[in-house]
């Protein structure tokens, strides 16, 4: 590594991740639709391998750019909401949201989907394992894509896609 590389290195913070920018989608949009960990915090399993050996970086070239996704339907403006007080806001709710939520969080459907994460991650691990295509396989894709969204089923109670050859493959 040159000194001015060294110097230029020296100057990021410890921990720092920098992506290449290279290519019509950054990698962590390619990666996670931008989401790396997942939650607020650092978890042990929020690992990335990171080399500056010039030997393994210059044999690295771009894939091939996935489509981007089709942009989302416009928000339809909404009249501003005046700002509520932290007790009133609570209101908005419903008096019920606790019920609601322990609802939501008992719901065997939704532990059913929860459980399917582990499922979904090694599904897209041996699709991409066993296709020519790698990472680019269709079915390794979708499989990535649910195990996104049964991430977020469990935050926020959003469904999981999945193409039904898989889900019956997979017994989900």
């Amino acid at each position: 590594m040159s000194a001015e590389a060294w110097a230029a290195l020296s100057e990021r913070a410890f921990g720092e991740v920098v992506f290449s920018n290279e290519g019509r989608q950054a990698l962590p949009e390619a990666i996670s639709s931008g989401d790396l960990d997942g939650e607020d915090r650092p978890r042990l399993c929020d690992l990335y391998f990171v080399s500056w050996d010039a030997r393994l970086v210059e044999s690295i070239a771009p894939g091939g750019d996935a489509p981007l996704p089709d942009a989302a339907p416009a928000a339809k403006a909404e009249p501003a909401q005046p700002e509520v007080a932290a007790e009133e806001s609570s209101l908005r709710l419903g008096d019920d949201w606790l019920a609601l939520a322990q609802e939501h969080m008992t719901d065997a459907a939704t532990l059913r989907e929860g459980c399917a994460v582990g499922k979904l991650y090694r599904a897209g691990e041996r699709k991409a394992k066993e296709s020519p295509r790698g990472l680019d396989d269709p079915d390794a894709i979708a499989c990535f894509a649910a195990y996104r969204q049964a991430i977020d089923h469990g935050k926020h109670g959003a469904g999981v896609e999945l193409p039904e050859h898989l889900r019956k493959e997979l017994k989900l």
